[in-house]
């Protein structure tokens, strides 16, 4: 027994150092890239690169959806021995979705050509191959967390915001500094991460399925419809996500200008996004966790043991060390907020650093309801998964347009929290709820 738990301790040990370096290098590259480009571009310019990615969520969030069950059922197709089957249909679905988003995109382009818009139509052409690799880099990356390969994992994750940071540079140097620069560093860097998790994920795979050859499972398994079951859901309350998370960008940019875009955007950065990426370190150490305990009790013919309350465990302890972590970094960056700023962003986007703090704690709230998003999709519980979305979406848009329209930027800020809030209690709410018949 001593031996098993040495066992298991080293290897949490060295899994949890691994995503402690991804989640920094990613923090420390995010926060660079940040102050690296803000210093290389105007306001103006800054806050139409970052209404042209939320336009590329748009796709990600609503066509490249699969990703989600691609993630999710990994652990199951290694349990039955079918992952040769399971990549197959994996990649067979990122091919679709791929061709649907370029098809989508093109349509587009050739619109904005006929009305005139020459700069925008290059832009948005720029912008659809980057977002269709990072779907695939999403999916590709979420098979070797749930595979808890950390090491491939970290590279990937850490990565690339440093390619980003290089090859903004390189191209500003060389264009200028102009939105297209941005543009084609995004799609280079997110080129070069697909690349490599492609090229290693399909030979662990390939691995893995030289293996489960030896141990054949007797069922065909329909992994195409399995995975597309579990992902639509998310393609349905994708265009609600989307709305909720570009409606601030364009709430301000609508009733304020281009400008407060700007601001409003290196805030965010800099307080919301750190916070997501550092709480999504709990995250990966326990999805594959959960996930794989799902997997093995739906294989056991649903008999319940013990392993729900673990679960149950799991969960609260990871939302604990999240609020533990959001109190601590909102305590940090009232006390510090204009020094933090003024170290991530030029002197041109200080304007608002007061509001650092309620960007920190709406970040920590949102990872908090993230967290207790796990377990549900781990259950499959993906319908009432979107109904807590749907409402949050209807809350988050109607708060961020009456927010910009009352208060400019400081009122989106105050709505970005309120939605957030609203958000985990939802959430919590729906878990609880939930809890006992998912474990029945």
């Amino acid at each position: 027994m001593v031996k098993i738990n040495r066992l298991f301790l080293s290897r949490l040990t060295t899994e949890s150092l691994w995503v402690l370096t991804g989640q920094v290098v990613s923090v420390v590259g995010q926060l660079a890239l940040i102050k690296v480009t803000t210093s290389l571009v105007s306001v103006s310019d800054y806050g139409l690169f970052t209404i042209l990615l939320v336009g590329g969520l748009f796709i990600e969030r609503t066509i490249m959806t699969v990703q989600a069950g691609i993630i999710r059922y990994y652990c199951e197709a290694d349990d039955q021995s079918q992952i040769s089957n399971y990549w197959r249909s994996s990649r067979a679905l990122l091919w679709r979705a791929s061709r649907v988003a370029l098809l989508a995109g093109l349509i587009l382009v050739t619109a904005l050509l006929l009305l005139g818009s020459i700069q925008l139509a290059l832009d948005v052409l720029l912008l659809l191959p980057f977002t269709i690799f990072m779907g695939w880099n999403t999916a590709l990356n979420g098979i070797n967390l749930a595979a808890r390969r950390r090491r491939i994992h970290a590279l990937a994750q850490g990565g690339e915001p440093l390619l980003r940071l290089v090859v903004v540079a390189l191209l500003i140097a060389w264009m200028g500094p102009a939105v297209e620069a941005l543009l084609l560093a995004y799609l280079a860097a997110s080129m070069l991460v697909f690349f490599y998790l492609f090229r290693v994920t399909s030979s662990f795979l390939s691995d893995q399925s030289v293996i489960c050859l030896s141990q054949p499972y007797p069922l065909d398994i329909d992994w195409k419809s399995k995975i597309w079951t579990f992902s639509w859901p998310f393609s349905l309350w994708g265009v609600l996500a989307w709305l909720q998370q570009s409606s601030d960008r364009f709430s301000l940019e609508y009733q304020v200008g281009s400008d407060s875009v700007g601001l409003y955007s290196v805030l965010f950065q800099t307080g919301f996004v750190p916070m997501m990426l550092l709480s999504s370190m709990m995250s990966n150490l326990i999805i594959p966790v959960i996930y794989r305990r799902q997997s093995q009790s739906e294989g056991a013919s649903h008999v319940i043991s013990p392993s729900s309350f673990s679960r149950d465990k799991l969960t609260l302890l990871t939302v604990s060390f999240l609020g533990a972590l959001t109190l601590v970094a909102v305590s940090v960056s009232w006390v510090w907020h204009s020094q933090l700023m003024s170290l991530v962003v030029a002197s041109s986007f200080l304007r608002y650093t007061s509001l650092l703090p309620v960007m920190v704690c709406a970040g920590g709230l949102t990872s908090i309801g993230q967290a207790l998003s796990v377990e549900l999709m781990a259950a499959k519980q993906t319908k009432h998964l979107l109904a807590v979305n749907v409402a949050y979406a209807l809350v988050a848009v109607a708060a961020n347009w009456i927010g910009a329209g009352l208060f400019g930027v400081p009122g989106v800020v105050m709505a970005v929290l309120f939605s957030s809030l609203i958000y985990v209690l939802l959430l919590w709410g729906t878990s609880s709820a939930l809890t006992p018949a998912v474990a029945s």
